[in-house]
């Protein structure tokens, strides 16, 4: 049987661009609220990766999350405040590189790094 690390180091997706345009809060209800710098424009490189992973955990037999809108964001601190969204003068770019593997310790704000792959196309 595939894992999800045997099918991220088949994925073959080009580099792309990320803008970070707005600041904004992430709702959680009943919890702190995540104050984020996000880009919510569609990304073909970020769909593209995304796609890749997604089918190859399907056709692996192993679960994953199908569709949703992607949100790429930087989470800068968690506060009871709610941020609405609001343009950022300066937007923040760069270009994605590699994708990771990350172990998410759900409640705990713990990641461990499993892998990690280039985006060489």
């Amino acid at each position: 049987m595939f894992s999800a690390e045997q099918v991220a180091a088949t994925v073959r997706a080009q580099p792309f661009e990320i803008v970070l345009d707005e600041a904004m809060s992430f709702k959680h209800p009943g919890q702190p609220q995540a104050f984020v710098i996000c880009g919510r424009q569609e990304n073909e490189g970020l769909l593209d990766l995304r796609n890749q992973i997604q089918e190859g955990l399907y056709e692996a037999g192993l679960p994953y999350n199908v569709g949703g809108h992607l949100t790429p964001h930087m989470t800068m601190l968690y506060d009871r405040k709610t941020v609405l969204p609001e343009k950022l003068d300066r937007p923040v770019r760069w270009t994605v590189q590699e994708f990771l593997l990350i172990h998410s310790i759900y409640g705990k704000s713990e990641h461990r790094v499993i892998n990690r792959w280039p985006l060489i196309g």
